[in-house]
C-alpha cells in the first residue's frame, strides 16, 4: 500500500541534505537502504546529533508539531528513500493500524530517553 503513495527519487548521496531545519514539513521518509543522521545546530554553530536512522525506519517526524522541521537530516552514505507525503500517510494509516502505532512508539522512546 505504501508503494502507491511514496515518491521515489534519485539516490541521496553521502553528505547530501535531505531536509534542513526550518524547512516546511510535508513528508516523512522511509529508508530503503543506507543510513541517515538527524541533527540540530546551535546558535554558536555546534552540531547536536538527534538521531540515526537505518533501513526500514521512518524519520522526519520533527515537523509535525508546527509544520516546520526543527532538525536537519543528512545522508551518511548513499541512501535510497521513499518520501511519503504526510497527508497521504495519515489516510493510509487508518487502514494500517501498525502505522498509527509508529509515531506513538517514537514519542514513548523520546520520553524514556529524556
Amino acid at each position: 500500500m505504501l508503494d502507491k503513495v511514496n515518491e521515489r527519487g534519485r539516490p541521496i548521496h553521502k553528505n547530501q541534505l535531505i531536509f534542513h531545519g526550518g524547512d516546511q514539513f510535508q513528508s516523512v521518509y522511509a529508508i530503503r537502504s543506507g543510513a541517515v543522521k538527524s541533527f540540530c545546530t546551535s546558535d554558536d554553530g555546534t552540531e547536536q546529533v538527534t538521531g540515526f536512522y537505518l533501513a526500514g525506519e521512518i524519520f522526519g517526524w520533527d515537523g509535525i508539531d508546527n509544520n516546520t522541521h526543527s532538525n536537519s537530516s543528512v545522508a551518511l552514505e548513499t541512501v535510497a528513500l521513499c518520501e511519503i507525503p504526510f497527508a497521504q500517510f495519515e489516510q493510509i494509516s487508518q487502514n494500517m493500524p501498525i502505522l498509527q502505532k509508529h509515531p506513538m512508539r517514537l514519542t514513548a522512546k523520546e520520553i524514556t530517553t529524556d
